[in-house]
């Protein structure tokens, strides 16, 4: 969350349910409700916003809430609760300031506790929700034999060398979902290179098996990585990755490659994509070295991964 709200802060807020329709968020308080002071636990009568204004029956209080979202810098939205109060006549106003002394201090717990669980982290360490996020970066990787996926978990651990305070993810190509990647700051993608390209389903296919025949021959385990059939990244931005919205789009891409002159290089081709997809690239195509199809990578390859995450800058 930025520490100071732009000029789109100003913007008109949008009610939650209207806003984000899908996430079905509760319906608490965002309608007008009466209520009747007491220090039990009160009644609740809901009424219409028609007749909210209207309502004076005497012995009640009066509260409307609701929660916001409102524009809060670039990419980022700011969620607030606001409510109002009112008596119906003096003694109900009497009454209600005892219920609220008694009640309000554990407000803001049961919110907490309500967004805790619509979001599906109770029971789990949250980050303050006053922590600023300096950036998000994403890699997104695929991966057959486990090379690629270190790379890019290199990678991440050099944008986090540079960005302490940034979110970093990294994220099987079959797992990228758009929810799953959401808003960046950057967006860095990379995969092996077959046939002097990206991988495509029938060259992944002939890869897995060769190695299967050469793991067999050599009486030693096969153990391509989860997905390694597919999607690759190519399916991955014709099928999934939606269209770059407007502001920054940071992004970079990778691959990694067999070291002989006529090996290719997919790194291009994501770069390409890329950029078709609105992104702006912060660097130019990486490659990454492995010594055969199945690796290791060659000596050295990790570190200068993390050395090339730590120099992605982001605007």
């Amino acid at each position: 969350m930025n520490a100071q709200p732009s000029a789109a802060a100003t913007a008109e807020p949008l009610l939650l349910d209207a806003a984000l329709p899908e996430f079905r968020f509760s319906r608490l308080a965002c309608r007008p409700v009466v209520t009747p002071p007491s220090t039990r636990v009160p009644g609740l009568l809901e009424t219409e916003p028609g007749g909210y204004a209207g309502f004076d029956e005497p012995g009640w209080a009066k509260m409307a809430a609701a929660f916001f979202v409102h524009a809060y810098g670039v990419r980022r939205s700011l969620l607030t609760y606001e409510a109002r109060a009112t008596r119906t006549d003096p003694v109900s106003t009497a009454r209600f300031g005892r219920y609220s002394t008694l009640v309000w201090p554990g407000v803001g717990v049961v919110l907490r506790g309500a967004a805790d669980d619509r979001s599906g982290l109770r029971g789990r360490r949250t980050t303050p929700m006053r922590r600023c996020v300096e950036m998000r970066a994403v890699i997104v990787y695929e991966s057959l034999f486990g090379n690629t996926r270190e790379v890019a978990d290199a990678i991440g651990e050099g944008v986090k060398e540079a960005h302490p305070d940034a979110e970093v993810e990294c994220v099987a190509v079959v797992d990228a979902l758009p929810e799953r990647i959401g808003p960046t700051d950057l967006l860095v993608v990379g995969g092996p290179t077959h046939m002097r390209g990206m991988t495509t389903g029938m060259s992944r296919k002939m890869g897995l098996k060769a190695e299967e025949k050469e793991a067999e021959r050599e009486e030693r385990a096969f153990t391509p990585e989860e997905g390694a059939e597919g999607p690759g990244v190519r399916d991955w931005f014709h099928d999934t990755l939606p269209k770059a919205h407007t502001g920054t789009h940071a992004a970079a891409a990778f691959d990694t490659r067999a070291d002989m002159r006529l090996a290719g290089a997919a790194a291009g081709g994501i770069a390409r994509r890329l950029r078709s997809h609105g992104y702006e690239l912060v660097a130019e195509p990486e490659g990454f070295v492995i010594e055969n199809t199945e690796g290791p990578l060659r000596e050295g390859e990790r570190e200068r991964a993390r050395a090339w995450g730590a120099s992605l800058q982001v605007a």
